[in-house]
């Protein structure tokens, strides 16, 4: 093919003398030049190496599903707002089994890979971490190394027969697990357990006990030596942490012991007591239906040990009593849980209202 200024060049009447299939291929070529490209016919054209477009964002970890539902949990577990609990880390993690490598008492776990999350969460100071599965639907507080004993301010452990739950309670956590089984992580931060040890670490000093709730090594810095209903006190505290880490909520029937109502008479009274095994007792003050307002007290020493005496010696009744239908009628109701066998007596039934009826004036403020 000759240039295109020596084409312009030919004559007419040689253009003529040139073929049609001749003519053809020199006026493509024609139009190939003028455009400015040129293509070889047996060399394909140039691919050009365009980079990917980057990806739109790496999502935060709040917007992993999976850290989210863990940060739900915890929240719910403490009692806490939702807004307290933070996300420090998002790990993936292939877990060995289906359990997410967390093993429980009397679960199989199926051994297959299942993708999922380490999560790191922060909440007062404290880290917690969740295994979850990829999608947060299961979501587990992770296995936690059993602490140096110089850490513990409480060790508990409670055996019945083939059962047995034994405890750990330092400053920051709860160990807990069944006797032969690796321990899990529990949050203090649920109904103010952290508050409620380090005032028993301020109050009692050291000792070791075995109680009808379970044996108990305490490690305190304060000068009252506890009485043997205390020492209980303080197993059936630690009992009830772990239900509570267990289940993941403070269920208002557990370990509770009374439940007293009086309503009416002349001063128009309107009061709610329970008592709990762990030595409180919830007053309430209301109005029809509607608690108004509510106080916690802990019982004295010699109120616990009229409690455990009840629990153990007595079996669980109601007691109800109704005035005529007139004005000031006063109506009470009485519930009691224990593990005994005997029935509770007219005299007995009154003695528990008589501790109600103090409960709720130890709840009052202090005369200035």
């Amino acid at each position: 093919m000759k240039p295109l200024k020596a084409f312009t060049h030919m004559k007419f009447h040689a253009i003529l003398a040139i073929g049609p299939l001749t003519m053809l291929i020199l006026l493509s070529a024609c139009a190939q030049v003028e455009t400015g490209v040129l293509v070889e016919s047996n060399t394909p054209a140039p691919v050009e190496n365009t980079p990917a477009a980057p990806p739109t964002g790496t999502p935060t970890p709040t917007e992993i599903p999976a850290a989210e539902a863990a940060r739900q949990l915890l929240a719910q577990q403490s009692g806490s707002a939702l807004e307290a609990v933070t996300i420090t880390s998002v790990e993936p993690v292939d877990w060995s089994d289906a359990c997410l490598g967390v093993t429980q008492p009397d679960v199989m776990c199926a051994q297959v890979i299942t993708p999922g999350y380490r999560v790191t969460l922060q909440l007062e100071g404290q880290e917690y971490v969740f295994h979850t599965d990829a999608a947060g639907v299961q979501v587990v507080p992770a296995p936690a190394p059993t602490p140096q004993v110089s850490q513990a301010i409480l060790d508990w452990r409670f055996t019945n027969g083939d059962d047995c739950t034994t405890a750990i309670y330092t400053h920051d956590t709860l160990l807990y697990s069944d006797c032969s089984e690796e321990p899990l992580e529990g949050s203090l931060a649920f109904e103010g357990l952290r508050s409620e040890l380090l005032g028993f670490v301020e109050k009692y000093a050291s000792f070791e006990a075995d109680t009808p709730a379970g044996s108990i090594v305490f490690s305190g810095n304060g000068d009252a030596q506890p009485t043997p209903a205390e020492q209980r006190m303080l197993a059936e505290w630690a009992r009830m942490g772990v239900q509570i880490a267990q289940s993941g909520t403070a269920s208002a029937a557990r370990g509770l012991v009374l439940s007293w109502h009086r309503e009416g008479g002349i001063a128009g009274f309107c009061d709610n007591v329970t008592i709990y095994l762990n030595g409180r007792a919830d007053v309430g003050e209301c109005r029809g239906s509607i608690e108004i307002s509510s106080q916690r007290v802990q019982l004295t020493p010699e109120q616990l040990a009229q409690v455990y005496t009840w629990v153990d010696s007595l079996q669980s009744f109601e007691y109800e009593m109704k005035d005529p239908p007139v004005p000031d009628a006063m109506q009470l109701y009485l519930a009691f849980n224990g593990s005994g066998t005997g029935e509770a007596s007219p005299e007995v039934i009154q003695a528990m209202q008589d501790l109600a009826a103090e409960v709720i004036e130890q709840s009052k403020p202090a005369p200035l």
